[in-house]
């Protein structure tokens, strides 16, 4: 977040920083397993970290957009810490033992089952509701105003990267008669070249008309 605040990152960036988190975090909830408290109950350290790398994992899900198979990909690297941890951890505590490598796998691939199907869920949503707003080569931000000749979004140019103002006519209120002389509006209005003007870079009609 402290990163992305600074400015735009390119896709490639954002992704190694995504997962060295997801890895160094979950390592960090692991190591966790070892810290015993003075009079703690034995065991509590263990089912706080698990607890720890459940909830990393599935905040993770639902924060930062990801496709289902990365989630799952980075849920199982990560599982490895808290695995490896368990089985050392159980070493000391109690001996030579197998089956609690195996629970804490069975946990942590439960965790990463449910992480997996919350990026798939929210993923597909968040696609969704970006397709709805976009709009050509435009992608519509935020409305920033309505009147009576239409509604005007803040949008941004796919292509050229720049900040756009685009106006369209409300549903079900574009007629042919109110299409023509919208049109003659930007015709007109794009001839103008004062500086207290808006440039006009586009116009056109979108698929429900």
């Amino acid at each position: 977040w402290a990163a992305c605040r600074r400015g735009r990152r390119a896709e490639p960036a954002l992704v190694v920083l995504d997962g060295a988190l997801v890895l160094l975090v979950t390592l960090m909830n692991a190591l966790m397993v070892f810290a015993r408290f003075p009079g703690e109950v034995p065991g509590l350290s263990y089912a706080r970290a698990m607890l720890l790398v459940t909830f990393g994992l599935v905040f993770r899900a639902i924060v930062v957009p990801s496709t289902a198979r990365r989630t799952l990909l980075l849920g199982l690297g990560a599982s490895v810490f808290p695995v490896g941890a368990s089985c050392v951890w159980h070493l000391r505590e109690t001996g030579p033992a197998v089956m609690p490598g195996v629970w804490t796998a069975l946990w942590c691939g439960v965790a990463v089952a449910i992480a997996t199907l919350a990026s798939r869920s929210i993923f597909g949503l968040r696609q969704q509701v970006r397709e709805a707003w976009q709009l050509g080569q435009y992608t519509l931000l935020e409305k920033i105003g309505e009147g009576g000749m239409g509604t005007v979004y803040r949008a941004s140019h796919a292509m050229l990267r720049r900040p756009t103002a685009v106006k369209l006519l409300p549903p079900g209120d574009s007629g042919a008669e109110r299409l023509q002389r919208s049109e003659r509006e930007v015709q007109l209005t794009s001839r103008l070249t004062h500086p207290n003007t808006v440039a006009i870079f586009d116009y056109g009609r979108t698929p429900d008309g």
